[in-house]
Formats: structure tokens, sequence, C-alpha cells
């Protein structure tokens, strides 16, 4: 698969194979919190290469210039300008991971006949950031052994060390005591009208996101596919191997409809 980097709508992002007429919906990446493009590299390893994407880097984060956005809207605005100047306006598989998810589910409900297909990895409808986490991005104090709780035992180190590198480059406005204005956001009530394809991946030995609140976000979508793996939270840079499969049902629309399986 050929990539190319670039600058578009003021973000880094990432894209591969150009979307052409005809193509499934271009499959846009959004990361979880501090996360870049690089958490997207495993996986992307595994998908056919006629999949088109594009992963993007939110403003603050990875390789784009600026703060971290005040609000999951604000986020969506950003990552929908910079898809645009990409893949025009093709349907869209947006696929996110832990806040990341968030943003790809308010993004579902914004634009219900855009986002036709929507993936949610070790996510939930209400995410609240840890606070010793913003307390230490806000100090510039964390290392390998706090984020490793967060991986299952097996992970090898690099996966570790890439999470790790992306969370020191994450620029939080000062005197952010939020991230996203996920503090405030619970988006459970509106699950309902969610039509897009839905996948659900949550992982048995997540300490960040309870897998019982993950299952709870699938069974309050309607026909969304729910895939238990046995993985710690950060699924796309530690395994990708159990997120590549079902994700390529999800765009080959296999399985994947109102009464679908979970």
């Amino acid at each position: 698969m050929t990539r190319a980097s670039g600058v578009r709508a003021g973000l880094h992002c990432e894209w591969f194979r150009p979307p052409a007429p005809g193509n499934r919906p271009v499959l846009v990446l959004l990361p979880g919190l501090g996360g870049s493009v690089r958490h997207w590299w495993p996986l992307l390893r595994r998908l056919p290469p006629t999949t088109a994407v594009v992963a993007v880097d939110l403003p603050g984060h990875g390789s784009s210039p600026g703060f971290a956005p005040s609000t999951v809207e604000l986020a969506i605005d950003r990552a929908a300008a910079c898809v645009d100047a990409i893949a025009g306006d093709a349907e869209l598989a947006v696929v996110g991971h832990s806040a990341g998810g968030l943003v790809a589910l308010a993004w579902a409900l914004r634009e219900p006949a855009r986002v036709t297909h929507l993936g949610l990895l070790a996510t939930a409808a209400r995410i609240t950031p840890h606070p010793g986490l913003l307390d230490r991005l806000g100090r510039g104090r964390f290392d390998e052994a706090w984020i490793r709780g967060a991986f299952a035992e097996d992970d090898h180190g690099e996966p570790v060390r890439t999470v790790v590198e992306d969370l020191r480059r994450l620029r939080l406005a000062p005197g952010a005591s939020d991230y996203l204005g996920l503090g405030g956001l619970d988006l459970s009530a509106r699950l309902g009208e969610i039509r897009a394809r839905t996948l659900v991946v949550a992982a048995w030995g997540d300490p960040v996101v309870s897998p019982r609140r993950s299952r709870a976000l699938a069974a309050g979508i309607a026909g969304a596919r729910l895939v238990m793996v046995d993985a710690g939270h950060y699924l796309p840079v530690a395994r990708p191997d159990l997120v590549a499969a079902p994700l390529q049902t999800l765009l080959d629309d296999a399985s994947i409809h109102c009464g679908g399986t979970r």
C-alpha cells in the first residue's frame, strides 16, 4: 500500500490509494487521546491495497499544529475539512479508537447520510479522561510504566513507546482541564439515531474503557455487530491482527446490517 502524507485544511494527514469513483466508502481513521496516524500503521498493513484510507492528526496531535480542540464538534469540523480536501464528497466509513471513537460516533450523528459505516474500537457513549493522565500531560510527567497498565501483559515494547511518544507531543490549550470537552458529553440517549452500519470491538482486558460499557454501546445501536477480543486498550497499535478481519467485514458490508449478529 503506497502511503502519501501532507497538510490538508491545516492538518497533517496520510492517505492511501486516493479515492476513485465506484470505490467503497473512504475509510477515515481517528486515534484516541493524544494519538496520531502512527497508531494505525500496523492495521493498515493488514488491509487490502484497494482500500481508500485517510488518517488524520487532529489539531494539537502528532504533526498537526495548534492545540487540541475544546469540543468534539470542533474536532469533527477540522477532521471533516481535511477529509474533504482529499476525498471530496465521498461516503465515509469513520473508525475511531477510544476518544476517537466518540468523535466518530458524533460525526455519524451529525452527517448520517455521509457516514454510512462506523467502527468503534475500545470506546463508549461516554468517556471521562482519567484525571491522573490529564494532570501528567499538563505537567509533562509520565512514563512507559504508567501507560503500560493499559496494555495486555504480553504486548511488546514498541506499541507502548509509540503511545508514549505521541502523548508527549499532545498539546492541550493552556489551562485546559478537559480533553475535547468529554467531561460533559454523553451520547447514550442518541444511540438509537445511528443509521450507519456499525462495528463495535471491545477488549476483555481493557482497563480504560470497561468492556461492559462497550457492550452497552453496541446494544444501543440498531444492528451493530459486537466483537469481543482478548487484548488491552490500545487495539489498533498493539493488536491490529484482532481488528483487521472485523473491520474488513464492515467494509465489505457482510453480516453488518439491521438485525445483524452480535
